[in-house]
């Protein structure tokens, strides 16, 4: 009786678990959203399975013969270590761990079907599109800017210097790759890693080999991360 309470108790929290990231959006984090409906049936499914195992009795002497109590602690210190890690993005951690490519033209992102004319509403993941995809990007220059990400700095950047950053996912946090924009702001040594900002100003141009275009920022808003942080 204990090993059946067990088993269904781990199948009904692994159960509200997914289904609580889904309704808070934490789930975010780590899938792309359009895979959130996967994992609240499949949440909805484990607390139904663990419904059932509480009344189902016939063949549960089975189950008691091929499932050792001893196989059942990985998982029971597993969502217990979930209950004491809050859900969290990926942040300039990772970044730094995973690098980032600075040449746009390998990045391919899933941006605003058609041209925004206005520039100041094109978003991050446009700007990326337009920037790495232009054989002439200085054309852009003194088009008004106005885009979302958190700061990256590194120790040997020059002072005047930052990355605006998203991560670019696939299908999860695990493929998860960043992507930077090179901003110039005379304070910018003063900005924290991982503070999320939204950034307004102007495309510049200047001789760095690496991203040679570069936003020329006129004025900053410290924000929440967004509920959706990473780009598609």
């Amino acid at each position: 009786m204990m090993k059946r309470l067990t088993i269904a108790g781990l199948l009904a929290t692994a159960g509200m678990y997914l289904a609580w990231l889904w309704y808070t959006g934490a789930l975010n984090f780590y899938i792309l959203p359009r895979f959130g409906g996967i994992v609240l049936a499949t949440g909805i499914i484990f607390m139904g399975l663990a419904a059932a195992l509480l009344f189902w009795k016939k063949g549960w002497h089975n189950i008691e013969h091929h499932v050792p109590t001893t196989s059942l602690l990985p998982f029971v210190l597993l969502l217990a270590c979930i209950f004491f890690v809050a859900p969290q993005s990926l942040s300039s951690v990772s970044l730094e761990q995973r690098g980032a490519d600075l040449d746009l033209s390998n990045v391919k992102v899933t941006a605003t079907k058609g041209f925004i004319r206005d520039s100041s509403k094109r978003t991050f993941s446009d700007w990326v599109n337009i920037l790495g995809s232009s054989h002439n990007p200085r054309k852009y220059e003194d088009d008004a800017v106005r885009v979302k990400g958190f700061v990256y700095r590194t120790e040997n950047m020059p002072e005047d210097e930052f990355y605006a950053a998203r991560f670019l996912v696939r299908c999860c946090s695990a493929d998860a790759s960043p992507i930077v924009l090179r901003v110039k702001y005379a304070n910018a040594a003063e900005l924290q890693n991982d503070t999320w900002v939204d950034i307004t100003g102007v495309i510049a141009h200047d001789q760095n080999p690496e991203q040679p275009v570069y936003i020329d920022m006129q004025s900053y808003d410290i924000i929440d991360m967004p509920k959706i942080p990473y780009i598609y």
